[in-house]
């Protein structure tokens, strides 16, 4: 790190390094409780009609193109084929309510063990509220760790729609990891491997878009990597983190998911 000389009078510090930082007894952070009073950065996979391809759009990103991979937080774009490298750390499932007469308009959120029998499909397999007729739609959010970029860093990596298939895969595909330990086989924690997150055009009778693909690269090797995604996934399972839910506009799904 670069110091920074100082010309002040006699006692007063004439450089600044990391050092000093590290010895600070007051961060400013103390009032920090937890992962309530932050949000965190989203990776989106863009397609056709995300707002960040859109020239008209207030959210134009220069440069992106559907199939991207967007950090919500940075504004990188990250190129979908090759993809990015990533320790899942938690998980959560939610129903998020969307309102009937005007689309982006969040109303609430439903925990995981929401009573579906409250809701029904249309015509066109879309669940709503037998009340309101708003939407309900399926969400989950994997707590992640970014490796791509200038050391690992946290994100949140949200699949609902047409994208619960490709969870449910990335899921059964980490369910089903097995190693041998001293104790006999076991299923390791979620935050013990990387997996490479790409996108690919997928399609149906409704239309076109880029979705998710998963694949597992490797077991983790580097102990402060691990430490770093262990200490995630115990915040992460203890504290209610603020998400911010917005509705990504996709081809209606088929029966099929």
């Amino acid at each position: 790190m670069n110091k920074v000389q100082k010309t002040t009078d006699k006692g007063q510090l004439t450089t600044i390094d990391a050092n000093v930082f590290q010895s600070e007894k007051i961060s400013g952070f103390e009032d920090v409780k937890g992962m309530s009073d932050y949000s965190l950065p989203f990776l989106r996979a863009l397609s056709q009609v995300s707002h960040q391809c859109n020239k008209t759009s207030n959210n134009y990103v220069e440069g992106a193109e559907p199939g991207m991979i967007y950090h919500t937080t940075t504004g990188i774009l990250y190129d979908g084929e090759k993809g990015v490298d990533v320790i899942p750390c938690y998980y959560r499932k939610e129903y998020v309510e969307w309102d009937a007469s005007q689309q982006g308009k969040l109303i609430t959120t439903h925990p995981d063990d929401f009573d579906l029998s409250q809701t029904e499909r249309d015509a066109n397999y879309i669940r709503r509220m037998k009340d309101s007729g708003n939407v309900i739609k399926e969400t989950v959010h994997y707590y992640v760790i970014l490796l791509n970029g200038n050391g690992p860093t946290q994100a949140v990596v949200t699949m609902s729609g047409t994208q619960i298939k490709a969870s449910k895969n990335w899921m059964s595909m980490m369910l089903g990891i097995q190693l041998q330990g001293k104790e006999g086989p076991f299923n390791p924690p979620m935050f013990s491997h990387i997996y490479t997150l790409k996108t690919i055009p997928q399609s149906n009778a409704k239309g076109t878009w880029f979705g998710w693909t998963v694949s597992k690269k490797e077991t983790i090797t580097d102990p402060a990597v691990y430490e770093t995604a262990r200490s995630f996934a115990k915040i992460a399972s203890k504290d209610r983190m603020n998400v911010s839910n917005e509705e990504e506009v996709q081809p209606l799904p088929s029966s099929s998911y």
